[in-house]
């Protein structure tokens, strides 16, 4: 994992990119990401699980969610505002 890891929020109507909250410390980040409800929310690998990040507040919070044990290659896909795992 990374620490002290900070991320960046654009904001298209100024042009200006500017620090938002830290990524929460040993977060292993996955590719792809889904946006719903004003939040992102992306998979984690390491420790295996997901994460959130509130776009308007700029804060980083954990998902305290059971994960399948057994899922091979998972995504996270958003449908009439809610999100799923799905994989193989």
């Amino acid at each position: 994992g990374h620490k002290d890891l900070s991320s960046e929020v654009y904001d298209s109507s100024s042009g200006h990119w500017a620090l938002s909250g830290l990524i929460p410390p040993e977060s292993d980040l996955e590719f792809g990401s889904v946006i719903s409800n004003g939040n992102l929310y992306i998979l984690t690998v390491s420790p295996y699980g997901a994460l959130s990040f509130n776009l308007q507040e700029g804060v980083w919070t954990k998902i305290q969610a059971p994960m399948p044990k057994n899922i091979t290659i998972p995504s996270l896909v958003e449908c009439s505002g809610r999100i799923f795992m799905v994989g193989g």
